[in-house]
Parts: C-alpha cells; structure tokens; sequence
C-alpha cells in the first residue's frame, strides 16, 4: 500500500506476524530473516540490521534505503496516498 506524507511518498507495509513472504518480497535484498524466538522480523536499514517487531512499518523511498519506523510514528507521519505512481 502506498502512503504519502505532505512532501514525501513513500511505499510501505506493516509486519503483521503472519504476513512473512511479503515483507520478504518488499525488502529484497534488505531482508535477513526471522527471529523464531521473538516473532521479529531483521532487515537491513541505513544504520544496519534492525529487528522489527509485530505492528512495525518497514518504508522505500526512491533512492534512499530502507526505513523502519513504530506504529505510533508512523500514524502520526503518514496517511494514505493515491495508488498511481
């Protein structure tokens, strides 16, 4: 789902614990794997490996690594935007 904030738009989805295969697909190359213990999810972001909990926002933007950013953080930032590019 594309979301979009009042400058920026970003494409971006939420880790839901069972939603495995697309954050997979949606990092690439950027996605490392799943902690089996804590139901995080690790990927590769600007600062290195960060491990996303359940209800955590994973974010591309054109040209800029992977971001991942808290629920809260992300309601507060983003709405969303149309689905063209």
């Amino acid at each position: 789902m594309r979301y979009v904030t009042k400058h920026i738009i970003v494409d971006a989805i939420q880790w839901t614990g069972h939603n495995l295969g697309e954050i997979r697909d949606f990092a690439g190359p950027d996605f490392m794997e799943k902690d089996a213990t804590t139901d995080n999810v690790w990927v590769r972001n600007a600062q290195g490996p960060y491990a996303m909990r359940t209800g955590y926002w994973v974010l591309r933007q054109s040209g800029h690594p992977l971001r991942v950013v808290s629920p809260a953080a992300f309601d507060a930032t983003y709405e969303p935007g149309r689905l063209t590019p």
